[in-house]
């Protein structure tokens, strides 16, 4: 448990410190951003493609939770 609790409250300090750069942001432009097509779509489909990666890696070898399964059950 111990090795949870920097990580959570370093997770925690790095979404304030976003959030905070964010509102800032906001203040300094407050007119509507402009986005142009390939952000858009690099946003909409980036996420998605990198799960489709991480689950590929996943099955190729990667480690997976059940595999000491014999271990726990004896």
């Amino acid at each position: 448990m111990s090795g949870k609790s920097p990580a959570l409250l370093l997770l925690w300090a790095l979404a304030l410190l976003i959030s905070a750069g964010l509102r800032r942001w906001g203040a300094l432009h407050p007119g509507p951003p402009i986005v142009d097509d390939p952000t858009v779509a690099w946003l909409v489909f980036a996420p998605s493609v990198l799960v489709v990666i991480w689950l590929l890696v996943g099955l190729t070898g990667g480690e997976r939770e059940s595999d000491d399964c014999d271990q726990e059950s004896h």
